[in-house]
């Protein structure tokens, strides 16, 4: 609410309002208001805007049933020496989001794919190329998805020097940052 409310007042102002991150690549991801400062148009368009709490007080929510995760999916090991894909393949942990499709659950698992070459640091994901054996493209404390090499949250000092291995959104592994 206090986003909105900051972005109208902007564009009342007679101001230019982005939104968004520019990661150098295709652009920004920027919304533009643009408004003169004290226009009619603007003031009774806000004016006759309903307040918020009535639009969200009609919303029922329909809940979901407890639903079991399927079993992990589980081709090879990545954290292994040897981990179980064919010459040119790598094995890479994944998490697969419902991202608000009904009810769904996460999935988890591990899969053999093609080898990238990515490694800590490297830009990766979005046409940009992918990750080496050993390394998992995450969004971190950096600007874009980045290589990580992957690492057991439960080994002590599983990462090189000056890195500490940190949980990611797929159970039991994490990667050095």
């Amino acid at each position: 609410m206090g986003c909105l409310l900051a972005l109208v007042a902007a564009a009342s102002c007679g101001g230019e309002v982005t939104q968004g991150v520019d990661d150098g690549d295709a652009g920004p991801d920027v919304a533009v208001l643009d408004g003169a400062a004290g226009a009619p148009e603007n003031d009774a368009a806000l004016s006759d805007a309903p307040p918020v709490e009535d639009v969200a007080s009609d919303y029922v929510d329909p809940g979901c049933p407890t639903i079991e995760p399927p079993p992990a999916t589980r081709e090879c090991d990545p954290l292994a020496a040897v981990t179980g894909c064919g010459p040119g393949f790598a094995c890479y942990p994944f998490v697969d989001h419902p991202f608000g499709e009904g009810c769904n659950v996460q999935r988890f698992g591990t899969i053999c794919i093609v080898g990238g070459t990515g490694t800590q640091g490297d830009r990766c994901g979005d046409g940009l190329g992918s990750c080496a054996e050993g390394y998992l493209c995450v969004i971190g404390t950096r600007a874009g998805a980045r290589c990580a090499r992957l690492c057991d949250v439960t080994v002590p000092d599983a990462c090189p020097s000056g890195l500490v291995c940190g949980d990611t959104d797929i159970e039991g592994y994490g990667v050095c940052a």
